[in-house]
């Protein structure tokens, strides 16, 4: 086994610095396999400001560009499965043929949110304003997906 180092990954930049760490051992030997860098409060909140800036861009995109850019992750996911079943194996002790069951798994629900934003589509939403007679429209872009498929064991 290796040794690995995860580190968040915040607005397109790699968190290094002054943070603290926790170890990461397996449940076999105990023997320290890696360590995960600890985000800090601030770390969380430039996170969630990215993340909301990003909402624009995203929301911006037409329902076959999120599709492809879904099927491209399920593609490098696939890619790169026996890498990730392996990295899962090791964390947390399970076999390897079921953590390669929840990578294909992830690889599946990617696969099948593409095909569904090919369909995505805005719903436009009508609200009377009160005392005023007049209708506002507003459009809200549908559905939000996620893909980390850790099964209980």
């Amino acid at each position: 086994m290796s040794f690995r180092r995860a580190r968040p990954y915040v607005n397109k930049e790699w968190l290094e610095g002054n943070r603290s760490a926790v170890s990461i051992k397996s449940p076999y030997s105990q023997e320290v396999i890696g360590e995960q860098i600890i985000a800090t409060p601030e770390d969380v909140e430039r996170a969630l400001s990215a993340a909301y800036e990003a909402k624009k861009t995203i929301a911006s995109l037409s329902s076959y560009e999120r599709a492809k850019i879904l099927k491209e992750a399920a593609r490098l996911l696939e890619k790169q499965k026996e890498k990730f079943a392996s990295l899962i194996s090791n964390e947390l002790g399970k076999p390897l043929k079921n953590t390669l069951d929840e990578v294909s798994r992830s690889v599946e629900t990617l696969e099948q949110s593409a095909e569904e934003a090919k369909g995505l589509s805005v719903k436009r939403y009508q609200e009377m304003l009160p005392n005023e007679g007049k209708s506002d429209s507003f459009d809200i872009p549908c559905a939000c997906r996620g893909c980390c498929c850790y099964y209980s064991f």
